[in-house]
């Protein structure tokens, strides 16, 4: 049975949520995890990548959920002329309805609680400051008191908008993403992960093909609202391209949703509650890749839940820390990303196709991403205009 009151509540049983619970119970706070849906870890709205030295820290690497191990990123441009990246840290795609549930697993061996099915309904608050959550639990409706609470309910977050933060961003800041899960296809290398560019594949966006073993894969875009608001939307581009890439492939899932992609949230914080992952806007503007991300925030924001319920204050200015230390960390260089996105936006085909030329002819696996850049640039010196305000200080 659920009691009526934690040190902890976590909202969405995720990456983030899950790491933020567990690192949570092991810094000895009492903790409750809530998830709406009937399972942790479905639906899976991902395309699954995830860099695995972060998470050894957390869960050992079990091969239930390891689909893939990556051994590079192909950039294919708009001609089909591609170069081959090196992957910046140890790359897998996993099999994420079966990660999620083990690592909330782990955060109820650390001595969290769980309960899935379970929807909040608004956060209550006592004196303008939120203390914990209304919820609808197995059918049952219920009040939950927390010192502090973490809201990590996804790009749809209802729990910031209840609490009083701004969490709604410009349309133009978020992509609209379709996948599906390919089976009965040849993959051109099963350990490496492939990017197509172009207007012809995804205005404003990209394609991808993940492998998830030798004739399985996760093959998905995304593009900006503003382009399918132009006649065709993200599925039909993922139809097309999936019927040049791989005619006859067997679906055997679909996913649809909307990432924001705009940067981190002005406000992520405040008493007694703090956003992690999604629900902050914490993806990677360019790939809206997020569970890494979501992990490290989770971390982030349990610790300093935990020093702030140490010390008897967990009002807005106790927890602003987490804040402090995400943009230290990482949101300066996501806000970068974000005005790199803006800008690679207004890139024609042709460009697109010199800079992946430009690259594959780098030795890139000898060279730091700041030496990548500065070289691409000697080779185009107009996008010194562009990279004004992002690259350059």
């Amino acid at each position: 049975m659920l009691r009526r009151e934690y040190d902890l509540l976590v909202i969405g049983g995720g990456p983030g949520g899950a790491t933020a619970a567990l690192v949570g119970a092991r810094r000895g706070l009492d903790v409750l995890l809530v998830e709406k849906r009937q399972e942790i870890g479905s639906p899976v709205r991902c395309a699954e990548a995830i860099g695995y030295t972060l998470i050894e820290s957390y869960i050992p690497l079990d091969e239930r959920w390891i689909n893939a191990r990556i051994d590079a990123f192909r950039i294919f441009g708009p001609s089909g002329k591609s170069v081959r990246v090196p992957p910046t840290s140890p790359t897998m795609i996993v099999e994420r309805k079966i990660f999620d549930r083990e690592l909330v697993h782990e955060a109820v061996r650390a001595g969290a609680a769980v309960r899935a099915m379970t929807r909040v309904t608004d956060v209550i608050k006592t004196d303008g400051r939120v203390c914990g959550a209304k919820m609808i639990s197995l059918g049952r409706e219920i009040e939950v008191r927390a010192k502090v609470t973490i809201a990590a309910d996804g790009p749809e977050s209802q729990i910031g908008r209840m609490a009083g933060l701004k969490t709604a961003p410009r349309l133009s800041e978020y992509y609209s993403a379709v996948q599906y899960l390919l089976a009965g296809i040849t993959l051109d290398d099963p350990r490496e992960c492939q990017y197509h560019v172009g207007r012809e594949v995804a205005p404003g966006g990209y394609a991808w093909v993940f492998p998830k073993g030798e004739d399985r894969a996760n093959v998905g875009l995304v593009i900006t609202p503003t382009h399918e608001k132009q006649g065709r939307s993200a599925q039909e581009y993922l139809d097309t391209f999936v019927e040049r890439r791989f005619p006859g492939a067997s679906v055997l899932g679909l996913v649809l949703g909307g990432i924001p992609v705009g940067g981190t949230l002005k406000q992520i914080v405040d008493d007694g509650i703090m956003l992690v992952g999604d629900a902050a806007h914490q993806a990677e503007p360019i790939t809206g890749g997020g569970i890494n991300l979501a992990m490290f925030a989770g971390d982030m924001a349990a610790t300093v839940a935990a020093d702030a319920i140490a010390q008897g204050d967990w009002s807005k200015e106790a927890l602003e820390p987490y804040a402090r230390r995400w943009h230290k960390e990482h949101g300066r260089g996501i806000s970068s990303m974000s005005k790199a996105r803006h800008v690679a936006l207004k890139f024609s085909d042709d460009r697109l196709d010199r800079l992946v030329e430009v690259t594959s002819s780098l030795p890139l696996e000898e060279m730091s991403a700041f030496d990548i850049i500065l070289r691409v640039l000697r080779n185009d010196p107009t996008l010194l205009l562009h990279a004004r305000g992002f690259i350059l200080p």
